[in-house]
């Protein structure tokens, strides 16, 4: 994502949040920077979902792993169907180095079959559709 004039720059947030003074007032200058020059959401949808195309119009056989922040992988399950058992949501709550899976069916229909699975990450993780 094209963060514009913020690009590059320093994250204040982490400077901000302990001082509610600062964050009242400077907020909204980062905010409006970020929305007048950076990347709209519009456009980043369009790279995600181009980019998702390729992956899974992409001929061969095997496993694929999608690496992103959450934000793109939710802007990808939220625009798939689910299989029974796991609920279509608007939004995704994707839990840090969870797994979700999807399958591509024999006619090519991408379809999710599993959400934020984290038991890889403890014997008693748990898997939250």
């Amino acid at each position: 994502m094209d963060f514009g004039k913020m690009e590059g720059q320093k994250d204040l947030f982490k400077d901000m949040k302990d001082n509610p003074f600062l964050l009242f007032f400077l907020a909204p200058v980062w905010l409006i920077a970020l929305g007048l020059t950076g990347e709209n959401r519009a456009v980043l949808q369009d790279r995600i979902n181009q980019a998702w195309e390729k992956v899974i119009h992409t001929p061969g056989e095997g496993n694929i792993a999608v690496v992103a922040h959450s934000m793109v992988l939710n802007e990808i399950l939220t625009s798939l169907p689910t299989t029974d058992g796991v609920p279509r949501r608007k939004r995704y709550n994707l839990g840090t180095c969870s797994i979700s899976t999807v399958m591509l069916e024999a006619n090519g229909d991408a379809v999710i079959s599993d959400v934020n699975n984290t038991k890889h990450l403890q014997e008693k993780g748990k898997n939250e559709h």
